[in-house]
C-alpha cells in the first residue's frame, strides 16, 4: 500500500494491540476498516494522552459541510478517492475516509488530537466517583411512612452521571438557577426554620389533593443533603445540554411539564394516599426522557458505586426506565416506593412527549443563523 500523500510504501506496525500503517516520511497513518475506533479507545485509556481543558461555558463552533468532500488523495487499499470528514461530528479534527473499504487516513498529529478530544476530564470523573462513594456510605433517607422522597432510583447503590461528551455552547442559566433555588430552599428548610418537617408538611405534594400549588413547591424540598445532591447531579449533567438545545424558555416549560406529568400519574394511580411527596425527581425524569430523544447517541460517563463506565445515553436512559417499570410491577401500589415509581415513569414519559414536539428544533442553529 502506498501513502496517499507522498506515494511511498506504507509500513505496518503494531501499536496498542492494533495493526496500523505508517508513512516512512511521517505524512500520517492509515487505519484499515474498524481499526481506528479501537485504536482511539486504547489511546484514550493510556497515559500517553492528556485531556483537553474543560470548556463547559465556552461556545464551541462545529465545523460542518452539507456532505463529505472528495479529496485528490487515493485510498491505499482500493485507490478510490478519499472523502474528508469531521470525525465524531464535533471534534473539528478533519481526517479522510474511503467510502468503499471504510478505512481512515489521518495526517500527522491528527490521531493525537482526536484522542485528546475524546478523553474525559479526570477532575470531573474523580469528583463523580467520590460523590457516588460517599452517597453509598452516608445516604440514609427517612423510613417514616408519612414521607416519600420520590427518589430517582430504588437501586441499592447510587448510579449517577458524571459527565457527557455533549458540550454547552451557552451558559445554562436556567439550570444554574434551578440548582441555586433548590439549595437556598434546602438551607432555609433545615437551617433557618425551627421545624424542617413542619415546613415539608406545609409545602409537600399529596396525591389525594392533586390540583394544588404544592405540585410546584414540592419540587424544591429535599429530605437531606444527599437527597439534594443526587437530584442536582442529574439536573446539572443532563439539564444543561437539554437547555442548550431547546433554549431557556422551552427548557423551563419541559421542567415543569415533566413535574406535572409525574404528579398527575401519581394522583391517578394513588388517589387516596395522604403521603407527603417531595423532591425534583419527576421534573428530572422529564429531562431524562427529553435527553433520550434529543441526544440518544451521546456518550455518558456514569458512576456506579465506586466504578465509572462510559455508555451511550440511550442505553443508560432506557435501562434506567426499564428498571422503574420492573420495580413497579413488583411493588405494592399503596406503598411509598410505588409513588416514587409512578412519579418517575410519569415524568419520563412526559419528557419524551415534550421533546418529540421540538425534536427538529435546535436553538444552537438559530444562534448560528443570527450571527
Amino acid at each position: 500500500m502506498q501513502c496517499p500523500v507522498c506515494t511511498r510504501q506504507l509500513t505496518p506496525k503494531l501499536s496498542l494491540e492494533t495493526t496500523l500503517y505508517s508513512c516512512p516520511n511521517g505524512c500520517g497513518l492509515w487505519f484499515a476498516a474498524g481499526t481506528l475506533p479501537r485504536y482511539l479507545k486504547s489511546l484514550v485509556k493510556s497515559e500517553r494522552i492528556k485531556p483537553t481543558s474543560t470548556r463547559l461555558f465556552q461556545r464551541r463552533h462545529v465545523e460542518r459541510v452539507s456532505q463529505d468532500e472528495n479529496t485528490s488523495r487515493k485510498c491505499p487499499e482500493c485507490q478510490n478517492r478519499l472523502q474528508s470528514l469531521n470525525y465524531g461530528y464535533d471534534s473539528n479534527v478533519w481526517i479522510e475516509r474511503c467510502p468503499i473499504c471504510t478505512g481512515f487516513w489521518a495526517d500527522r498529529g491528527k490521531v493525537t488530537q482526536l484522542a485528546r478530544h475524546f478523553k474525559s476530564d479526570p477532575k470531573i470523573v474523580a469528583a463523580g466517583q467520590i460523590l457516588a462513594q460517599e452517597a453509598k456510605q452516608k445516604q440514609r433517607l427517612p423510613d417514616s411512612p408519612q414521607f416519600t422522597d420520590m427518589g430517582l432510583s430504588l437501586l441499592p447503590i447510587p448510579i449517577l452521571p458524571t459527565g457527557t461528551d455533549e458540550e454547552c455552547e451557552r451558559v445554562p442559566w436556567v439550570t444554574i438557577s434551578l440548582i441555586t433555588l433548590c439549595c437556598i430552599v434546602y438551607l432555609y428548610q433545615w437551617q433557618v426554620c425551627q421545624d424542617g418537617e413542619a415546613f415539608i408538611n406545609r409545602y409537600a405534594f399529596v396525591p389525594a389533593h392533586v390540583w394544588s400549588i404544592h405540585q410546584i413547591t414540592s419540587l424544591f424540598l429535599h429530605h437531606n443533603v444527599w437527597h439534594l445532591i443526587g437530584h442536582m447531579v442529574f439536573l446539572w449533567f443532563l439539564g444543561r445540554n437539554v437547555e442548550d438545545r431547546l433554549g431557556w424558555l422551552r427548557f423551563l416549560g419541559l421542567y415543569f411539564f415533566g413535574a406535572m406529568a409525574a404528579n398527575l400519574l401519581t394522583g391517578w394511580a394513588t388517589p387516596s394516599l395522604n403521603i407527603n411527596c417531595i423532591g425534583a425527581s419527576g421534573a428530572i425524569a422529564g429531562i431524562m426522557g427529553a435527553y433520550l430523544i434529543l441526544f440518544p447517541l451521546t456518550w455518558m460517563d456514569v458512576g456506579i458505586g465506586e466504578f465509572n463506565i462510559k455508555t451511550p445515553a440511550i442505553i443508560f436512559l432506557l435501562g434506567w426506565f426499564a428498571f422503574q417499570i420492573y420495580n413497579g410491577l413488583f411493588t405494592d401500589h399503596t406503598s411509598t416506593t410505588a409513588i416514587s415509581w409512578f412519579s418517575q415513569v410519569g415524568g419520563f414519559v412526559g419528557g419524551l412527549l415534550f421533546a418529540m414536539l421540538f425534536r427538529n428544533y435546535d436553538q444552537r442553529e438559530v444562534c448560528y443563523e443570527q450571527e
